[in-house]
């Protein structure tokens, strides 16, 4: 070995012996460090600050009670955690007992998060809906400035469960609607950069209910998806035992990511009585039910649809009718033709309608048809009002340009012809009237009315936009009480 490798070679020792021991130093700094981000109170300041950055930005409430990782495991495990609202928001929160997600240490390293499990138990929803019907949530959303959609991030969730979950939906409005819903459970799986997933969520019990009203329980939901290739497919069944009613849900939407294209199919049958009552008391809804939907779309545009429906005894307003058919073809925004037959005693009613819909009524053409309409089953009168005894005839035909009242031309003719068997406490009409509407203005040509002991006359001129009311009322009679009486 010559004189000039032996120094050479001596330095090369002490540089590896020098790299080694500052290897060690690091290791050993990456220990301690590791260390203290494990000690407690160094935890307990992280879940602090966390909750109140959250809250900040959430502009809510945020508490949590402890914050724990692991980094050489690979886990965050929080408890405890609630967002409370504040403001118009007060009242609402939400909440989770406990939530624990596990992800590989060396695929963060790699720049990809790869959640290998994750689970949230008895995570708890209190909301409400305000005095016109919208959702109130314990945060409001952070708004962003991005006008260019964000590329996915590479996100891998393998197993993600959801367990013992609830919520309760309380409207703020006159009805005192609630929903309360329990033992809500979640599991799936998601690649968030190419939008694979599949899932199943479970809603064992959903209880409605309404000021003056019990509780509706025993309803259950329950739904399935997949996503893939930019495509959705969703499977949902919702039964409401109690209730006597179950709905369907089958719909596929595709191109996710651009602007998506629907098909959904759409069915239920059941008692419509139950349900309406807490959720529609005003109503007084009740009968059976059967239907379906079929609907497909693109983005916002308005849709294609067909429905058929059919509703048995049943109650609306406190008219009655034994048997009424509903069936609709909607092509994109155009009404191709709407119908309604409907069989009330011996009388019968037709309906038809067809035209523009969206984005606003347009040109719509209508006409009804009515054949020994039951005048006691039509008409709701107060309470000591005499019954009426007669039947009703006629047809109404006409059009609407635009939503509104001066944009309808129609013309009516009706007929009324009194029951021969009446009682002394029923007033037995016969009549017949010719009206015609148009530029806001009603014209009755004539109206003519009689019973037994009272003929009057009608004609005259109702200008809506003025409000004025100019016309001509000739009666005779021996006895008028029973019409004041209405």
């Amino acid at each position: 070995m010559s004189e000039t490798e032996r120094p050479s070679r001596r330095w090369i020792g002490r540089a590896a012996r020098a790299m080694g021991w500052a290897s060690l130093c690091l290791a050993g700094l990456v220990a301690v460090l590791v260390g203290v981000l494990h000690l407690p109170p160094v935890e307990r300041a992280v879940a602090r600050a966390a909750a109140r950055e959250a809250g900040r930005a959430l502009q809510c409430s945020v508490e949590a009670g402890t914050i724990r990782w692991s980094l050489v495991a690979g886990t965050i495990e929080l408890r405890d955690v609630s967002l409370r609202g504040e403001g118009t928001g007060a009242g609402t929160e939400m909440s989770v007992v406990r939530a624990r997600v596990r992800f590989s240490v060396p695929d963060l390293l790699r720049g990809r998060l790869v959640v290998l499990g994750a689970v949230v138990e008895k995570p708890a929803a209190r909301l409400a809906l305000d005095e016109e019907g919208r959702l109130i949530l314990p945060f409001r959303i952070p708004e962003t400035d991005d006008e260019e959609p964000a590329a996915r991030p590479d996100v891998d969730v393998r197993d993600f469960r959801l367990t013992e979950g609830s919520f309760e939906l309380t409207d703020r409005g006159r009805t005192a609607r609630r929903i309360e819903g329990s033992d809500l459970a979640l599991e799936g799986r998601l690649r968030l950069r190419d939008f694979a997933s599949t899932g199943m969520l479970a809603l064992g019990e959903i209880d409605v209910s309404a000021a003056g009203h019990e509780p509706l329980r025993g309803s259950s939901l329950t739904a399935r998806w997949t996503t893939r290739d930019d495509a959705l497919e969703l499977l949902a069944r919702l039964v409401a035992k109690e209730a006597g009613l179950s709905a369907a849900l089958d719909a596929v939407v595709r191109d996710l990511s651009g602007t998506p294209r629907y098909e959904a199919t759409l069915s239920t049958e059941g008692a419509l009585g139950p349900l309406a009552a807490r959720l529609a008391p005003d109503l007084g809804l009740g009968g059976t039910i059967e239907a379906r939907l079929v609907a497909s779309g693109r983005g916002t545009e308005p849709p294609s649809a067909t429905a058929t429906a059919r509703a048995e005894m049943l109650t609306l307003l406190g008219r009655s009718f034994e048997r009424v058919d509903l069936a609709g073809d909607l092509a994109g925004g155009i009404l191709r033709k709407g119908r309604l037959d409907a069989a009330s005693g011996r009388g019968r009613l037709h309906a038809e309608a067809s035209g523009t819909l969206q984005p606003a009524p347009k040109d719509v053409r209508f006409s009804i048809r009515a054949e020994k309409l039951d005048l006691a089953r039509l008409f709701v009168l107060p309470a000591g009002a005499p019954k009426l005894a007669g039947a009703l005839d006629g047809t109404v035909a006409g059009t609407l340009e635009r939503p509104a009242f001066e944009a309808i031309a129609a013309t009516a003719n009706l007929t009324v012809a009194g029951s021969r068997t009446s009682t002394p406490d029923t007033l037995a009409l016969d009549g017949r009237a010719r009206l015609r509407l148009a530029n806001g203005i009603l014209t009755a040509e004539t109206v003519e009315l009689a019973d037994r002991k009272t003929k009057a006359g009608l004609s005259g001129v109702y200008d809506h936009r003025r409000g004025t009311l100019e016309g001509r009322l000739d009666v005779e009679s021996t006895d008028v009480g029973p019409w004041l009486a209405l």
